[in-house]
């Protein structure tokens, strides 16, 4: 791969504070170049231009009341990754792999990435939730929002509440979607929240404790985001043999998505 110019962050003592007194970090600031943004977001614009064909489990709308046949509000698309086998190969994965790991440990590793598109003039709001609420205990440490455009307030940033991490998993309800049945949401009070607008180049890390949502996109252009989760537990020497078979549908499935 040609070089991108994408940077490996180094964080400072003061943001690994930040982040484990707040439960997130905003790192507005250049770690990923332009074109390792730009690869990443024509591999994306695939798979989101074959939503409609893509099996449920992979695509579903996160807006809350979504109906099947309707044209979905927030689409999401779960494991961008194996769809589309490049994405492994990406820069920034490394750049995340390097925050995640500074923050977790050196066994954080990439466990669940989605990416999620927000059409514009788009009043639907994400739920609040924790992440936590939909893992396994332990299958998940951290988060990292990839914004691949710049991200104002009004397009439908990150909001977090701060400290939210230390107080449990708080009551999450099953929200009315038909789209999507697991869809869960949790009270909040919103005067609390800290929103966290960003450019492209810079990251929203967050812990999956962390109660947090995004806005409705009044934006006149689409709002792309690539979310990856990470866990930090060692890998059991048993999976290695599943990733492999996993790399080998990821391609053969990315082959059936072909133009």
């Amino acid at each position: 791969m040609a070089n991108t110019g994408t940077l490996i962050s180094t964080l400072s003592d003061q943001e690994v504070e930040r982040y484990h007194n707040d439960g997130f970090l905003l790192l507005d600031r250049p770690l990923i170049s332009p074109e390792a943004l730009q690869e990443v977001r024509e591999q994306l614009d695939r798979l989101f231009d074959h939503f409609a064909r893509l099996v449920p489990r992979y695509a579903r709308d996160l807006a809350p009341g979504a109906r099947p046949g309707e044209a979905p509000r927030i689409p999401e698309v779960d494991f961008p990754s194996k769809l589309a086998p490049k994405l492994m190969s990406s820069p920034v994965l490394s750049v995340c792999t390097s925050v995640a790991r500074q923050l977790h440990g050196r066994f954080a590793r990439l466990t669940y990435d989605h990416a999620i598109y927000k059409p514009p003039l788009n009043e639907a709001a994400t739920p609040w939730h924790q992440d936590a609420a939909y893992a396994q205990p332990g299958e998940l440490s951290v988060g990292i929002w990839v914004p691949l455009q710049d991200v104002p307030a009004e397009s439908g940033c990150m909001r977090f509440v701060p400290g939210s991490h230390r107080s449990g998993l708080a009551d999450h309800s099953q929200l009315a979607s038909e789209s999507n049945p697991s869809l869960l949401g949790a009270e909040v009070d919103e005067s609390a929240a800290v929103a966290c607008p960003v450019r492209a180049g810079g990251l929203v890390v967050h812990n999956v404790m962390t109660l947090h949502s995004t806005g409705p996109n009044l934006g006149a252009s689409t709002r792309r985001v690539w979310v990856l989760n990470f866990g930090s537990q060692p890998l059991p020497p048993a999976t290695l043999r599943s990733r492999l078979y996993e790399l080998r549908a990821a391609i053969i499935r990315a082959w059936l998505l072909r133009p």
